[in-house]
């Protein structure tokens, strides 16, 4: 199966398929023989630091009725940062969820987090009315899928199913629950939550130093690694190299996969890229900034509260034709999970 999904002479759907077979049976990128894993604990890439300008001048049109205007260029220093050659997958996320990182509470930073991890009741009530809220504007595509539209007229037990949980909102669905496909259904608290239960992990094994720090990136951080900046030349998304829709027919954009696909997939059978990949489509990605504009004074990565977080990337689900664009923004509430989001993250050293 895997030297399948290799052979670039076959068509792509019938590559992807092949690797999500070998994914569930053993990805050999990842798994020996022995069904042991091969990779490391930490796989980053190092992203150079400098001075350059991030946003784009150019007009980033959106579908969708929620709108996230594109920051206009601004010249920003950034200093030199690692961060995951992939979003975290199934399989690594799997050892948070077996090491009891639901349950353990300093892992949850923040009231909200903290609350949350706790299913308190009147907490998790306020949840589903903000969900209620937004529904239309958060899940309007979700609710035109068959599984989703029957429950249109009773939608509140969608909205406790994804605020009253300890797993990954669709944990158990063999669509998404490939081991090297990206997890998805988590909100902004549990991709941070990961992050400190991984940092802890890294450091007991001396792979990081006692005062460096993994988090979920910034949104000026994400930008910077997935457009290259500091190469003076940004780099551009080639729609070939990344899972969306197919927006080639005009009208209604055609599903190509549903689901996520296993990580690396556009780079098989090639070296090794010396840079972030899977950075445009299959799944978008938080990242921790407030979705503010990046000129504002106040404070963008402050911790905690409801202030909806940014979300970058586009998705094999996004009817955005723009959205691997590596400028375009999208955001949400930190409470929501979604079958295409997920995360990655990033090492910020000691210096």
């Amino acid at each position: 199966m895997f030297r399948l999904a290799c052979d670039s002479r076959l068509a792509r759907h019938v590559r992807i398929r092949a690797l999500c077979v070998a994914s569930r049976l053993r990805d050999p990128r990842f798994f020996g023989a022995d069904g042991q894993r091969i990779a490391p604990d930490l796989s980053l890439v190092v992203v150079p630091g400098s001075t350059g300008r991030v946003g784009t001048d150019e007009p980033l049109p959106q579908r969708e009725p929620k709108r996230v205007p594109s920051s206009s260029p601004v010249e920003v220093t950034v200093t030199p940062f690692e961060v995951s050659r992939f979003p975290v997958t199934n399989q690594e996320y799997r050892l948070f969820l077996e090491a009891g990182g639901y349950h353990d509470p300093r892992w949850w930073a923040g009231a909200e987090a903290a609350r949350w991890r706790t299913q308190d009741a009147d907490f998790v009530d306020e949840l589903v009315r903000l969900w209620e809220e937004r529904k239309n504007l958060d899940f309007g595509k979700e609710f035109r899928e068959r599984e989703f539209a029957r429950y249109a007229g009773e939608s509140q037990r969608v909205a406790r199913r994804i605020m009253r949980r300890d797993r990954p909102l669709f944990w158990e669905d063999a669509r998404f629950d490939l081991p090297t496909a990206p997890v998805v259904g988590v909100n902004l608290w549990e991709a941070q939550a990961y992050c400190r239960w991984f940092q802890e992990r890294l450091r007991s094994r001396d792979l990081i130093g006692p005062a460096d720090e993994v988090r979920v990136p910034t949104e000026i951080e994400w930008e910077w690694a997935a457009g290259a900046y500091w190469t003076g030349t940004r780099r551009e998304t080639n729609p070939a190299k990344c899972l969306t829709r197919d927006f080639t027919a005009g009208g209604t954009a055609t599903i190509t996969h549903f689901g996520a696909i296993p990580v690396g997939f556009f780079s098989l059978g090639g070296p090794v890229p010396q840079q972030p990949e899977d950075m445009a489509g299959n799944v978008w990605e938080w990242v921790s900034s407030r979705s503010l504009p990046w000129t504002t004074a106040e404070d963008r990565e402050a911790l905690g509260g409801m202030a909806e977080r940014g979300v970058r990337g586009g998705s094999w689900y996004s009817s955005e034709p723009l959205a691997t664009h590596v400028s375009f923004r999208l955001n949400d509430v930190p409470c929501n999970a979604y079958w295409d989001l997920g995360f990655r993250i990033v090492v910020r050293r000691a210096r």
